[in-house]
C-alpha cells in the first residue's frame, strides 16, 4: 500500500508543479529609447512535456476605471490597443529559452503586460502565466551613444557632449530596430556574430552611425562592417607610430558648457562646471580623472581607409564613409589598447573620440521623417480628403441647385399654368438631389487609390546600401480592419498623428489600434477598430540593397559628370555640392539643376554640372523647373511640399535655398565639404509596391511617389 501511494505521488507531482515560468526584461544596455526596443522573455519549462503556444505583449491603454485586472496594474503605455505576439514551440524535456521580440516605444514609458498562452486548438489559447513590464523611456534630450568595448569608455562622460552606455557583446541585438534609439554605436570588439554585424550594417543604412575601432586584423574580415562595406583586406599591415606626432591627442580635454542638443534642448552641464545662468549644477558623482598621455607612447595605426575618406582636421586618424542614410566612421587605432586604455582612459582616448564625432555630430539622430511626416506632406497623399470637392466647386453646385430647384421649378410651373405642381416639383428635386449626393459620394469614396505613399529611397555611391522611408495613407473602403505583411527587418506603425513626434527619427506617440504577429520571416500587422471610408496613415522604414540603383560621379576640371546607371528615367535632378559653412543661416551648398536623366544606356544618361548649371539663392527657379519638368503631378506636389516650396504660394515662392537646406539638415542628408547629394523623382514602379505590404489591395490601386536621394564623396582633381 505504501509503495502504491509513493508511485501515485510521483506521478501526480508533475501535474501539481508549475509547468512554466517567465522572466521579462527589456532595453539595450539598460536603456529603453524610441522608436523601438527589444523585449526578452526567458521561459523556463520545469517538466518534460512539449509546449506549443505563443507569447503576447499587450501594450494597450491602461484601465482608468479602477476595476482592477492586468491593465490597472500597469503604468502609462500607448493610448491605443497594441498587441505583439509570437508563436513558440518548446520541444520535449526541461529547458530554458529566451525569446527576443522587438516592440515600438512611445515617449512616455514602456508599459506592457506579457502573457504566455498555450494553444488548445486552432485559434483558441488559454493563459499559462503572466508578468508585467514597466520601464521608463529615456527622455533627457542628450545624444545617446552605445559602446561595445573592453575599454571603460563611460569614464569619458564628463568630457564629451553625449551619453555613453555600455553594451556587452551578448546584449548586442541581431536586428537593427532595437539599435535605432541610439544616435551612434562605438564598436571595439571582434567577437560579434555575423547576425550582429548585419544588424549594425542595417542600422547604418537606416540612418545610424557606427564608429569602428579595430582590435586587430580580424576586424577587417569580409563578414565585418569594415570588411564588407569599406573593402579593407584583413591582410592589411599596421604600423607603429609615436604619440608625439599627434599633438592634439596630448592635450587635456576640458570640461565645457554643453551646447544645444539635436532637439533644441540643452544637455546637462558636466559636474563641477557653472551653468550659463550662473548657478551651480546639482551635486553629482566626482569627475573621473584621466591618465595623462605621454609623448613617447607608441601605438598601432591601421593606415588603410578603403572606401572611406579622411575627416578634415582628424590628423589621418579618422575616416568616414556614407552608408545608406547613415555613416561608418573608421577610427584607425584600437581604443582598448595601450596607451588609450590603461585601466583608466587616457587624454588621447577622449580626444580621439571627439575627433571621430566632429564629422558626423550634426547628423546624429536625424531622419527623413522629420520632413516626411510634416502636415503639408500628409495632406499631399491624403486619399479621402482629396475626393471631396473643393469649396469653389461646392459653391457653384449650390448656386446651380438653387437656380434649378427654386427659380427653375417656379418658372416651369408658371409656364404650364399649374401652380399646384410647384410643391411636388420641389419635393422631387429634393429627393433627386439627395440621391445624387449619395451616388456621387459613393463614387468619390470608392474611386482612385486604396493606398497612396510618399517614399524616399536613400542610398550611397560607396557601399551600395539603401534605405526606404515611407509615409503612407490607406483607405478603408469597407469593414473594420486592414492587413499588412512585411519582412521582419522592417519597422511599421499605423498612426493617428494626433501627438507630436518624439525624438528625431522616432515613431509617433499615438498609433492606431493594431495587432502584430511575428512569424519566422515576416510580420503580419492587422489594424483594427476602423470606420468605413476612413484614412489610415502609416510610417514604414526598411533597409534594402537594390543593386540596380547606382550612380557614377566623375570629377572634371571645375565640374562633375553624373552618369545614371539605373534602369529608370530620373526627373527633376537636383545636384548639391557641399561647401564650407559660413555661419548660421548661410547657404552651405552649391545647387545645380537639370530637367532629366535618361535610363542607363540612353542618349541622355549623363550630364555635366558646372558653374553654368548653378542656381541662385532663391528657390523660385527650382520651383518653376520642377513644376515644368516633373510630369507626375502627385510627385511634384510631394517634392514641393517636402522642400517647403510651391509656386502657387506667394509666401513660400520666396523661400531661399538656405532655408531648404535647413530641411535637408533636419533629414540628415545635407552634404558637407567634399560631399554631394543628388535628389530626383523616380517612376512609380521603381520601388516594388509589394514592399508596402498592403493585403487585399490590387496593385493598380496602390499609388506611389518615389524620390531618390544619393549621397557620395567627391573626388577632386
Amino acid at each position: 500500500m505504501l509503495r502504491l501511494t509513493v508511485i501515485c505521488l510521483l506521478l501526480a507531482a508533475p501535474l501539481c508543479a508549475q509547468e512554466l515560468t517567465i522572466e521579462v526584461d527589456a532595453g539595450i544596455g539598460g536603456v529603453v529609447a524610441t522608436p523601438a526596443t527589444e523585449v526578452r522573455i526567458t521561459i523556463t519549462k520545469h517538466d518534460r512535456r512539449p509546449f506549443v503556444g505563443r507569447v503576447v505583449i499587450d501594450m494597450g491603454q491602461p484601465d482608468f476605471t479602477g476595476g482592477g485586472g492586468p491593465r490597472a496594474r500597469r503604468g502609462m503605455g500607448f493610448m491605443a490597443d497594441v498587441k505583439i505576439s509570437q508563436d513558440i514551440n518548446l520541444e520535449e524535456g526541461a529547458l530554458k529559452r529566451t525569446i527576443r521580440m522587438e516592440v515600438p516605444v512611445g515617449t512616455i514609458a514602456l508599459s506592457a503586460h506579457v502573457l504566455l498562452e498555450r494553444q488548445v486548438s486552432g485559434t483558441y489559447y488559454e493563459p499559462v502565466t503572466e508578468s508585467d513590464l514597466n520601464l521608463p523611456v529615456r527622455r533627457d534630450g542628450t545624444k545617446l551613444v552605445g559602446f561595445v568595448s573592453e575599454a571603460r569608455l563611460a569614464m569619458a562622460r564628463p568630457y564629451v557632449f553625449f551619453e555613453l552606455v555600455e553594451i556587452t557583446v551578448d546584449q548586442l541585438p541581431e536586428s537593427w530596430k532595437p539599435l535605432s534609439g541610439f544616435d551612434a554605436i562605438i564598436l571595439n570588439d571582434d567577437r560579434i556574430t555575423r547576425a550582429q554585424s548585419n544588424a549594425l550594417i542595417d542600422y547604418m543604412s537606416m540612418g545610424g552611425t557606427v564608429l569602428l575601432s579595430p582590435r586587430g586584423n580580424a576586424s577587417f574580415n569580409p563578414e565585418t562592417p569594415a570588411g564588407s562595406l569599406l573593402k579593407i583586406p584583413p591582410t592589411i599591415r599596421p604600423r607603429t607610430v609615436t604619440m608625439k606626432d599627434f599633438d592634439a591627442l596630448l592635450k587635456k580635454p576640458r570640461l565645457g558648457a554643453a551646447p544645444p542638443a539635436s532637439d533644441g534642448t540643452t544637455m546637462p552641464t558636466p559636474p563641477g562646471e557653472i551653468r550659463p545662468d550662473g548657478e551651480m549644477p546639482p551635486e553629482r558623482t566626482a569627475v573621473v580623472e584621466l591618465v595623462e598621455s605621454k609623448p613617447g607612447d607608441t601605438f598601432t595605426l591601421w593606415p588603410e581607409a578603403g572606401r572611406a575618406h579622411p575627416v578634415p582636421g582628424a590628423l589621418g586618424l579618422v575616416s568616414n564613409a556614407p552608408v545608406g542614410a547613415g555613416n561608418l566612421v573608421l577610427i584607425h587605432v584600437n581604443l582598448s589598447d595601450y596607451p588609450f586604455n590603461q585601466g583608466k582612459l587616457s587624454y588621447a582616448a577622449v580626444n580621439l573620440m571627439l575627433l571621430a564625432m566632429q564629422g558626423v555630430d550634426d547628423r546624429l539622430g536625424r531622419s527623413p521623417y522629420r520632413a516626411l511626416a510634416a502636415e503639408n506632406v500628409r495632406n499631399s497623399i491624403d486619399i479621402a480628403g482629396r475626393r471631396i470637392p473643393g469649396r469653389e466647386a461646392m459653391v457653384l453646385l449650390l448656386l446651380l441647385y438653387v437656380t434649378v430647384a427654386g427659380v427653375g421649378m417656379f418658372l416651369l410651373a408658371r409656364r404650364v399654368r399649374r401652380p399646384e405642381l410647384y410643391p411636388a416639383a420641389l419635393l422631387a428635386a429634393a429627393l433627386l438631389s439627395v440621391g445624387l449626393v449619395f451616388t456621387f459620394g459613393e463614387l468619390f469614396k470608392r474611386s482612385g487609390d486604396r493606398v497612396k505613399t510618399a517614399r524616399i529611397l536613400i542610398s550611397d555611391d560607396t557601399t551600395g546600401r539603401s534605405a526606404v522611408f515611407t509615409l503612407g495613407c490607406s483607405y478603408a473602403v469597407g469593414g473594420d480592419k486592414l492587413l499588412y505583411r512585411q519582412s521582419r527587418d522592417s519597422l511599421f506603425a499605423p498612426t493617428n498623428f494626433e501627438t507630436r513626434l518624439g525624438r528625431p527619427g522616432a515613431m509617433p506617440d499615438q498609433p492606431q489600434d493594431f495587432n502584430a504577429h511575428i512569424a519566422a520571416t515576416e510580420i503580419q500587422t492587422e489594424v483594427t477598430g476602423l470606420d468605413r471610408w476612413q484614412n489610415v496613415f502609416f510610417m514604414h522604414r526598411q533597409p534594402s540593397a537594390p543593386q540596380e540603383m547606382k550612380l557614377r560621379v566623375e570629377a572634371l576640371q571645375g565640374a562633375w559628370k553624373v552618369t545614371n546607371l539605373s534602369p529608370h528615367t530620373l526627373q527633376g535632378v537636383i545636384f548639391i555640392v557641399g561647401q564650407p559653412g559660413t555661419g548660421v543661416g548661410a547657404q552651405r551648398g552649391a545647387w545645380h539643376y537639370q530637367p532629366a536623366l535618361s535610363a542607363a544606356g540612353g542618349q541622355d544618361d549623363a550630364v555635366t554640372f558646372s558653374q553654368s548649371t548653378e542656381m541662385e539663392g532663391s528657390a523660385y527657379t527650382l520651383d518653376e523647373g520642377l513644376k515644368r519638368d516633373v510630369s507626375d503631378r502627385d510627385a511634384f506636389d510631394v517634392l514641393a511640399q517636402l522642400m517647403n516650396i510651391h509656386p502657387d504660394d506667394r509666401i513660400l515662392r520666396h523661400t531661399t535655398l538656405a532655408q531648404v537646406e535647413g530641411i535637408l539638415w533636419e533629414s540628415g542628408v545635407l552634404p558637407v565639404e567634399g560631399e554631394y547629394v543628388m535628389i530626383c523623382v523616380l517612376p512609380p514602379g521603381a520601388i516594388p509596391s509589394s514592399s508596402i505590404g498592403a493585403q487585399e489591395v490590387d496593385e493598380s490601386d496602390i499609388g506611389q511617389v518615389n524620390l531618390w536621394i544619393v549621397r557620395g564623396v567627391l573626388e577632386t582633381r
